[in-house]
Parts: C-alpha cells; structure tokens; sequence
C-alpha cells in the first residue's frame, strides 16, 4: 500500500476542493491511499507525513507566491531540515489563483524548490501542454501548459467550493494519479526469499516456479483488496458528501463522462450530465433528502455492492405530467436502496440502482 498525504492552506474552499480531486486521482491507482491534510491542523499528522511514501503540496497563489500559511508551514520543517525525515520520498505540487496566469509558477517552483530542500524526488504533471496552437483551446486538458505541477484559476465572485472548471478538477486528479503510480514503483513490494537452487539444498527449478507463482497469487488478491477498499472509500464520498450535500461538481470523482445507468423502474441513462440532472430532481419535492447509512457494503474484482438508508421530506411540489405538480404531504420517508458499480480506471462506468418504489409512494402518502 503507497501511502500519499496532500498536505495544503485553503481560505475560501478553493484549493481545498482542488485537494479533494487529487486525492480522488491517487485512490484511481490500485494499492493507493490519500490523505487530507490542511495545514492549519499540521500539528497533528508529523508522525503521518513521516510514514507517507508521497506528500503533494498544495496552496493559493497569492501575490506571485505560495500563501502565508502554507510559507509558516514550509518554515516550520526547517527544525528537523537537517535530519533530512523526508528524504528520498516523492514530492509534487498544485496551485489556484484567480487570474488565468497569477504567476502561478512562480509558486510551483517555490514547492519544488521546498521539497529539494527535505532531499525529495519531485514528481512532475507528465502531460503536454494543451493550449498552445491555433487548433487547441482554453478548454483542452492542461490548457495553462504546465510541466512542472497542476494549475488552476478561480476567477472572483466564482462558487466557493469550486475551481474554474471541472477540466481543472480532472488535472489535479491526474496529477494525484501520476504520483501514486511513481510511488508503486518506487514503494517495495511483499516478496518471499528462498536459496536458489543449487547442489547446496536449494528448492528445485520447479518448487520455485511454484512459489512463483504463489506470489503471483497473493499479490493478485492483496492488488484487489486494496482497489475495492479504495472504490468503496470513494463511494462514502459520493453518498454522504456529494450527494446528500449536493455538491454536484464532485460527481465525475466517482462517475465517468459516460456513465451507464439502470434505474428502478427499468429506464436507462447515459452521460454524467443526464445522471447529474436526475439525481438533482429528487432534490425538488425532498430537498432534505440524503444518505445517512451504509449499513453493508462489499465488492470483488471491478465491482462493488453497497447498501445505503435514503431519507428526505415530501414538503415541496413535485413535478409531473404535462407541466402539472402533485402537492406536497409533508410526510417523511426512510427506505433501503441497493447499489451496484462496475468500476473502470478508478471510476464507476456503469451503475444499477434499486429501491421500492411502492414503498417509497406509500410513505409519502401517495397510495394507501
């Protein structure tokens, strides 16, 4: 197991939500753990960063460099600079600004230039740049044209919990993802030592292909534990924070552009847009309506199984028809569902949803 902390300083909830992304692109990578750590609560986690194989900087540019308490953070390692803790563990870095530029390298070469101080071995974005010539746009992945680490813009006046796009979401997932899979290379696998063989008691050619392939096995299994222990992990996330608190920009963290979905009453969706907007309808007649449990939950392979209680109150209209509404009861409901994800590059390509529908009217007052 790589163990990567992403260490960063947030005021407005911007790079915070940057964080989150990277974090979501680390746990893509199977055998991989990420963790939060705002520098604000450093003083807790010394002993975490120490054990970490991966720490990923992250912070505001603010006035052409890294923000005041991310510097105090960066001054306080100065007391054990000289043991060199950090050495030979891999570093990288992000940064947000409300300007398109906002002299954001500067900062990513401040983090850098930090890391190489602790003797750390920088990881840098690994993609090429994406808005460069007269064919590409501000669009296009990497559109700030970064080498060196992730960028992003959050333009004044723009939602606090966001970043200036969901392209620069998915940049600072990559960059998560990039260090988590320099850091399984770099992380020593479990192996078994056995003599060779040899006329000194060695085991025989052929007991050692058996061991072999025993190995083999095991890491196997060990590689699967860990990604369905991830992709569940990312499934908490999705139903007790994006979807019971509505923070709808989070969803691709654990859904795919094209994701497939299978509803209830037997109709299919397509695309992360259609599904976003679905999930958002059940907001209109319950906006309390939330996950508050996951009472089982287990997976094998490429997918996962999760049992979750929904619960919410009928106090709106709710749309019907042919422009009509049914008037709210003000009844509440709580009912089982059952999901099931079949997981592909760290996100969920195709979903099958179950609840009882009958249930559900019968709570709300709808039926008898």
């Amino acid at each position: 197991m790589s163990k990567i902390a992403i260490v960063y300083h947030c005021i407005l909830g911007r790079t915070e939500a940057l964080a989150k992304s990277v974090k979501a692109g680390v746990q893509r990578v199977s055998g991989s753990e990420g963790k939060l750590i705002p520098v604000a609560d450093i003083t807790k986690y010394w002993n975490e960063l120490s054990s970490s194989d991966a720490i990923i900087f992250g912070c505001p540019t603010y006035m052409g460099c890294a923000s005041a308490d991310f510097k105090r953070f960066m001054e306080v390692t100065a007391g054990f600079l000289m043991e060199q803790k950090w050495k030979n563990k891999l570093a990288a870095g992000f940064t947000n600004s409300a300007s398109q530029s906002g002299d954001k390298l500067n900062t990513l070469f401040q983090l850098a230039l930090f890391a190489a101080q602790h003797g750390m071995l920088w990881v840098n974005l690994g993609m090429l740049p994406g808005n460069n010539a007269c064919t590409t746009s501000i669009t296009d992945p990497n559109q700030y044209d970064s080498f060196i680490g992730a960028m992003a813009q959050s333009q004044n006046g723009q939602e606090l919990n966001s970043a200036s796009s969901l392209n620069d979401h998915e940049i600072a997932a990559l960059l998560g993802q990039r260090v988590a899979e320099v850091a399984r290379r770099f992380t020593p696998s479990i192996s078994l030592t056995f003599p060779d063989s040899s006329n000194e008691g060695g085991y025989s050619r052929e007991m050692q292909f058996k061991i072999e392939e025993i190995e083999k096995g095991l890491k196997k299994y060990s590689d699967e534990k860990a990604s369905v222990e991830n992709h569940l992990e990312i499934f908490d996330t999705l139903a007790f924070q994006v979807f019971s608190n509505q923070e709808w920009v989070r969803l691709h963290e654990s859904h795919s552009d094209s994701i497939k979905v299978n509803w209830p009453d037997g109709h299919q969706s397509f695309g992360i847009n259609t599904y976003n907007e679905n999930l958002k309808a059940l907001f209109v007649y319950a906006p309390d309506t939330k996950i508050i449990s996951h009472p089982m939950k287990f997976g094998s392979g490429e997918f996962t199984c999760v049992m979750g209680i929904v619960t919410g109150t009928f106090s709106k209209p709710m749309p019907i028809a042919g422009g009509k509404f049914i008037q709210p009861t003000g009844k509440k409901y709580s009912i089982p569902m059952c999901t099931v994800g079949h997981w592909k590059n760290g996100v969920i390509a195709e979903e099958w949803l179950y609840w009882d529908n009958a249930a559900f009217m019968k709570q709300i007052g709808l039926t008898p």
